[in-house]
C-alpha cells in the first residue's frame, strides 16, 4: 500500500511538473508575441516621427525663405532701413537657410541688397 502510494504520489509530481513547465512555455511564448509586438509599434513610431519631422522641416524651410524674401524685398523698396540686429538676423536666417539647402533666389535677392548696401 505504501508503494502504491509513493507511486501515486511520484506521479502527481510529475504531473505539476509537467503542469508547471507547459505553463512557463506558454507565458515564455506570451512574452516574445509581446516583445515582438511592441517593436513593432517602436518601429511604427519611430518611421511616423520622421515623416513629421520630414514636414516639420520643409514647413521650416518655407516660413525662412519667406521671411527673407519679405524683409529684403521691403529693404530694397525702401519701406525702411534695417539696424544692426536686424542685419544680423536677416545674415542668420540666411545661413540657416542656405545651409539646409536653400536656393538661389534667396542669395542673389541677398547680394542684390548688398552690393547696394542695403544690409
Amino acid at each position: 500500500m505504501a508503494s502504491i502510494l509513493s507511486l501515486i504520489g511520484v506521479i502527481i509530481a510529475a504531473v505539476l511538473s509537467l503542469i508547471g513547465v507547459i505553463y512557463q512555455t506558454k507565458s515564455k511564448e506570451k512574452q516574445d508575441n509581446i516583445l515582438n509586438k511592441l517593436n513593432s509599434f517602436h518601429e511604427e513610431a519611430i518611421k511616423a516621427d520622421d515623416k513629421i519631422l520630414a514636414k516639420v522641416d520643409d514647413v521650416r524651410m518655407n516660413v525662412t525663405k519667406r521671411f527673407i524674401v519679405t524683409e529684403l524685398t521691403k529693404i530694397i523698396n525702401g519701406d525702411y532701413v534695417p539696424n544692426e540686429e536686424q542685419k544680423r538676423v536677416l545674415k542668420e536666417a540666411k545661413d540657416e537657410y542656405n545651409k539646409a539647402g536653400g536656393d538661389s533666389y534667396v542669395d542673389d535677392m541677398y547680394d542684390d541688397a548688398r552690393s547696394k548696401n542695403l544690409i
